[in-house]
């Protein structure tokens, strides 16, 4: 059967789309299904457009024309037949700085991760922003479940604290000057039995990487026992 032939959409529930025309379709979705997406992104001369941070890697490779990405490490080039993998958690600003369209094979795997939507609490964390931003602090942190009294903060999703993690929630923060202000969410607050949380009810045990920090939540749980 030749590619004419064939109908437009599922095939035997395969989706075939032309890497030979995607550079020149006018829609921008060239397969999706809910766990994943292909398409081409469009930019016009001389304008740019904000990459939001996602929940799993997302892989752009230029298919004509040239732009510049800005992430959390700065500025970098990009040419046609170039490529960049922005991880999860990361955002990014695209800036077509040609004359001519800007066009992008955009691929993204949504990935099943324990990450669970939940309300926010009247509990709160607060974190030195030097911990956490080594990458970028993005529109959520993450909230690891990791044991009985070890709560995980990091803007990334990280592979390797979703292993050792019971659940992975977002979120809620603000800024307070150079501090971060995380809302734990409610399900994260019932888990642990905590009805309120001061300053001095948790150690901050901080990573060299700067992107995580563990919340040690043994004073509370302590000051619990003894009252």
């Amino acid at each position: 059967m030749t590619d004419e032939a064939l109908p437009q959409g599922m095939v035997d529930q395969v989706q075939i789309f032309s890497m030979a025309q995607a550079g020149h379709q006018i829609s921008s979705d060239l397969a999706t299904s809910p766990n994943s997406n292909i398409a081409v992104l469009r930019i016009p001369a001389r304008q740019d457009t904000q990459l939001d941070a996602q929940e799993s890697d997302r892989i752009l490779v230029v298919l004509r024309g040239e732009g510049i990405v800005a992430g959390p490490e700065g500025e970098r080039p990009l040419e046609t037949q170039q490529g960049m993998l922005i991880p999860p958690g990361v955002e990014c600003r695209l800036t077509n700085s040609g004359r001519e369209e800007l066009v992008l094979f955009s691929m993204q795997t949504k990935r099943a991760a324990a990450l669970v939507a939940n309300v926010p609490s009247d509990v709160q964390v607060k974190v030195p922003i030097e911990f956490l931003n080594a990458k970028g602090i993005g529109s959520r942190i993450y909230a690891y479940i990791m044991d009985r009294c070890t709560i995980g903060l990091s803007p990334l999703i990280m592979e390797e604290w979703n292993q050792v993690s019971a659940v992975r929630m977002n979120c809620r923060y603000e800024k307070d000057g150079d501090i971060v202000v995380a809302t734990l969410p409610e399900r994260a607050v019932r888990w642990y039995g905590i009805d309120s949380l001061s300053d001095s009810d948790y150690a901050l045990r901080t990573d060299r990487t700067r992107t995580r920090v563990r919340v040690d939540i043994t004073p509370y749980i302590e000051r619990k026992a003894r009252a």
